[in-house]
C-alpha cells in the first residue's frame, strides 16, 4: 500500500514537472492559478530538499572530521604505548645486567623489574622470565621500603633482611636464568 502511494506520488510529481515545463496542466486545462500554486509547492519542496542535502553534507563532513580525530588519537595512543614498552624493555635490560654484574641486589632487582613490567606492556617473550621477578616481588610485598624501612628498628630490619636473604636463596637459580635471558633480549 505504502509503496503504491510513493510510486503514485512520484508519477504525479513527474507529471507536474512536465506540465510546468510545457505550461499545461495534466488534465489539459490551462488554469494559471493551479499552475502558480503548484509551482510554489514545487519550489518549496525543492528548497526543503536542498536544505536537507546541505544539512546531510554538513553532518557527513563532521562525521569525517570526528573519525579523523579518533584515528589520530588512536595512533597517538599506540605510539605512546610503544614508547613506554621500549622504555620498559630498556629499563628491564639495564636492571638485569646490573643484577648479573653484582651492582644490584636480587630483592631490589625483582621489585623494580616487576614494577616496570606492570606499568608498560611488554612482549610475550618477556612473560615467563618476568614472572620469576614478579613472584619474588609478591613474596617481598609485605616488607617495608624507603622511609618505612628507615623507620624500622635495627632488630626489625635484621629480621626482614634475613627473610629477604632466604627468598633470594630460594629464587637464585631461576633469577639468574631469567636475568641472563632478559639481558640478551634487548
Amino acid at each position: 500500500m505504502a509503496l503504491g502511494l510513493v510510486t503514485g506520488g512520484l508519477r504525479f510529481y513527474r507529471a507536474a514537472i512536465i506540465s510546468l515545463l510545457l505550461g499545461v496542466w495534466p488534465c489539459g486545462c490551462q488554469n494559471g492559478v493551479l499552475i502558480a500554486v503548484f509551482s510554489g509547492v514545487l519550489i518549496a519542496a525543492t528548497l526543503i530538499i536542498v536544505v536537507l542535502m546541505v544539512i546531510a553534507g554538513r553532518l557527513l563532513w563532521q562525521l569525517r572530521e570526528q573519525r579523523q580525530r579518533e584515528q589520530a588519537e588512536r595512533s597517538g595512543f599506540q605510539n605512546e604505548l610503544e614508547v613506554q614498552g621500549v622504555a620498559a624493555r630498556e629499563g628491564i635490560s639495564i636492571l638485569t645486567r646490573s643484577y648479573l654484574a653484582g651492582q644490584l641486589g636480587a630483592s631490589e632487582c625483582a621489585l623494580r623489574v616487576a614494577v616496570l613490567a606492570e606499568t608498560a606492556a611488554v612482549d610475550s617473550a618477556y612473560s615467563t622470565d618476568i614472572s620469576v621477578f614478579s613472584d619474588m616481588a609478591a613474596s617481598l610485598a609485605h616488607i617495608p621500603t624507603h622511609a618505612d624501612w628507615k623507620a624500622l628498628s635495627a632488630e626489625e630490619r635484621a629480621s626482614y633482611s634475613a627473610e629477604m636473604g632466604l627468598l633470594e636463596a630460594r629464587y637464585l637459580d631461576s633469577l639468574q636464568r631469567a636475568a641472563e635471558h632478559l639481558s640478551k633480549i634487548t
